[in-house]
């Protein structure tokens, strides 16, 4: 019975951290569309750099609400803090990466809405990004969760 409780308790546990990345990973989505959109209509941007400066305002905000709200992390040090950033900011630059040459594909060979290929882009990678944000925010030590 006592396992049973714990495992629920585990699972519940998880659950509840989803939904903190689930709403944060909103949040900044809704920034960065609204970013992507002011820098487009407003600024006269083209739409990758757009896509790259709404993106990485995004990701330098995502990684400490996460850090602080999801995984509840505290600083072990600030160099074990920057090493973090800088391994989450590069995971994210994959995935910048590989969120532009699809958004260029949609948009310019698939003839796709840039508003429509953004947001499916935006969920897509959301799926992608949320085990390995867990690896790297949560790790205590190089290599170990």
């Amino acid at each position: 019975m006592a396992k049973y409780v714990e495992n629920k308790e585990v699972k519940m546990a998880k659950m509840i951290e989803f939904i903190k990345f689930s709403l944060i990973g909103g949040i900044m989505t809704v920034l960065s569309l609204a970013l992507f959109a002011l820098f487009i209509e407003t600024f006269n941007i083209n739409y990758i750099i757009s896509n790259i400066l709404s993106y990485t305002i995004a990701v330098i905000i995502s990684f400490y609400l996460n850090k602080i709200y999801t995984f509840q992390q505290k600083s072990i040090n600030k160099k074990q803090d920057f090493i973090k950033l800088v391994e989450f900011f590069l995971m994210k630059l994959v995935l910048l990466g590989l969120d532009t040459i699809l958004l260029y594909l949609m948009v310019e060979i698939l003839q796709l809405n840039t508003y429509f290929s953004k947001i499916f882009l935006t969920l897509f990678l959301f799926i992608v990004s949320y085990p390995i944000s867990k690896i790297i925010i949560k790790r205590k030590e190089k290599g170990k969760l």
